[in-house]
Parts: C-alpha cells; sequence; structure tokens
C-alpha cells in the first residue's frame, strides 16, 4: 500500500470517529431537545453545569471547524472521496445546526439562572425581614407578659 493510500485510508478512519462521536453527542442532544419541549418552561441548572455547557459548545464549534477544514483538504486532494465527503458534509451542516440549538439552550439557561439568582435575593430579604418581625412579637409578647404580671401581683397584692 503506498503513502497516499496511507493517507486516505486514515483520513476516512479518522472521519468515521468524528463522525461517530458526533453522532453520539447530537443524539444526546436531540433528546434534550425532545424533553426541552415537554418540559416546563423554567429550567434550573447549577452554574457548574452550565459553565460545562458552555466549555463543551465551544468544544465542539472548534472541532466543527476543523472537521470542515479538513474535508475541504481531502476533498482537493482525493476525488474518490467526493462521495463521502458529501455524506459528512451534510453530517456536518445537522451537527451544525444542532450546535446552534445548544447555544440557545446555553443562553435560555444563563438568562434563567440570572432571574433565579434575583428571585432568591428577594427571598432571602423577605425571610430576613420576617425574622425580625418575628423577634419583634416575641419582646412584645414577653413585655405585655411581663406587664401582666405585674398587674396582676399588685391586684393580689391590694386584694390581701
Amino acid at each position: 500500500m503506498n503513502r497516499k493510500n496511507k493517507a486516505i485510508m486514515i483520513a476516512i478512519l479518522a472521519f468515521s470517529l468524528l463522525y461517530w462521536y458526533f453522532s453520539a453527542f447530537l443524539s444526546t442532544c436531540s433528546a434534550a431537545e425532545v424533553s426541552a419541549v415537554e418540559a416546563p418552561e423554567t429550567i434550573t441548572i447549577s452554574r457548574a453545569q452550565y459553565n460545562e455547557l458552555k466549555t463543551i459548545i465551544s468544544e465542539q464549534g472548534q472541532r466543527l471547524t476543523e472537521f470542515e477544514t479538513n474535508l475541504q483538504l481531502l476533498e482537493q486532494s482525493s476525488p474518490e472521496l467526493i462521495v463521502t465527503l458529501n455524506e459528512l458534509r451534510v453530517s456536518h451542516d445537522r451537527m451544525q445546526k444542532r450546535l446552534e440549538a445548544a447555544e440557545k439552550y446555553s443562553n435560555e439557561a444563563k438568562l434563567l439562572i440570572s432571574e433565579q439568582n434575583r428571585s432568591l435575593q428577594k427571598l432571602s430579604e423577605q425571610i430576613k425581614h420576617q425574622q425580625k418581625v418575628q423577634r419583634r412579637r416575641e419582646i412584645q409578647d414577653k413585655g405585655w407578659g411581663f406587664a401582666a404580671g405585674i398587674v396582676t401581683a399588685k391586684l393580689v397584692e391590694k386584694i390581701s
């Protein structure tokens, strides 16, 4: 086997592995899209999950760019692979659409996290206010109890 054939075989193997990897990744993305349609409007994810999602999206974007560059190079260097490359290009386009959907989901998640942070801060302020009100009521109740005790003691003293 000559050097050019080996390079072509390696390229086909590499693209097959990339295709398998992206199809596995995108099938999980499509499952997430389906569940997102059926799920309630609010989505809660942790900041770590959000950052991980953002990292994955940027890495996939870089890989897609490399994938497209490699496709263009192979298309120029070996006319025998044009059919395979066209199939891979269609796959690439589908992956690009799914990546855009994932970016949209990431942006929506970021907005939801900021809304939830605001709601949490507001709730914390309300809890602190209610604790102050409750403490004031307890002090007032103790004061009235003390006053009632003194009045009762004075009445008992007058009666006896």
